[in-house]
């Protein structure tokens, strides 16, 4: 789930609701999709915004969480235009105190059983300072061993959502890195939930927006989707067992909105 950082009775809700799957179907680990705090980021390691709007409303759920930075953590004004880059290293010390909380790098890659995860640093990218990110991730992720690829960020590729398919460098990157690539790219930006169709282009590259984790706007697009949701905020949750994977879109009463099974 992204876009969290509202610090809002909805975000309480759907922490509330996450703990609540969690302890019921299990949860090794949540990713978090960047706008962990809104509107600017943190001005320091201590301000008390990680406490109020990522600490509190997740301290319900008992299972780590996997980092992503979205525009607004790197500040440029309170529409979030992601330019102040100083803000990268103040997430990177604030983590080092963490254990609940991880981010080892702005981008990063790990392992966990037959999945093989890609956190990419989207909005690094769409500032033009991307192309090392580019081409260290370029060969890992077509050299990668058999299983699933999962590859997580802030701005969607497609979205039907308010902010729409990516442009300019960010579509030229995910083109590049993701597009055919990998098996799923999740991502916020829109708050929605959305299960978007592969592409043409893109072969069995599947695409999922799960921007709602704590408030909802609108849906305008035309991208053809399994299923897309914008009055409800809310999470998306995966099990993989081998070769099936199980995504559900969950809202913030713990209501199961949406299912879909994928083989590969």
């Amino acid at each position: 789930m992204g876009d969290t950082g509202a610090n809002s009775a909805l975000e309480y809700a759907v922490g509330k609701a996450l703990a609540a799957k969690c302890a019921q179907s299990g949860c090794d680990e949540v990713l978090l999709l960047g706008d962990n705090i809104y509107p600017q980021g943190p001005a320091s390691v201590t301000d008390p915004a990680f406490a109020s709007a990522i600490i509190k409303p997740f301290a319900p759920v008992d299972s780590v969480f996997w980092l992503t930075l979205g525009n607004h953590d790197y500040g440029g004004g309170n529409a979030g235009a992601g330019t102040d880059m100083g803000k990268g290293p103040i997430w990177l010390q604030w983590a080092a105190t963490q254990t609940k909380f991880i981010l080892p790098a702005t981008s990063y890659e790990r392992t966990d059983g037959n999945v093989h995860f890609f956190c990419l640093d989207s909005n690094l990218i769409k500032q033009g300072q991307g192309a090392a990110q580019i081409e260290q991730w370029q060969a890992k992720m077509t050299a990668a061993e058999s299983g699933w690829k999962i590859a997580f960020a802030h701005h969607p590729y497609l979205s039907n959502g308010d902010h729409g398919n990516a442009t300019g460098a960010v579509k030229a990157a995910y083109d590049a890195l993701v597009c055919g690539h990998v098996d799923l790219l999740i991502d916020g930006h829109d708050h929605s939930m959305q299960w978007l169709k592969p592409t043409a282009k893109c072969g069995t590259t599947e695409f999922i927006v799960s921007g709602a984790g704590s408030e909802h706007t609108g849906l305008g697009g035309s991208n053809p989707a399994y299923f897309q949701n914008a009055s409800s905020v809310g999470f998306f949750w995966v099990e993989i067992n081998g070769s099936k994977l199980h995504g559900e879109f969950i809202d913030q009463n713990g209501k199961v909105l949406y299912t879909r099974d994928r083989v590969r």
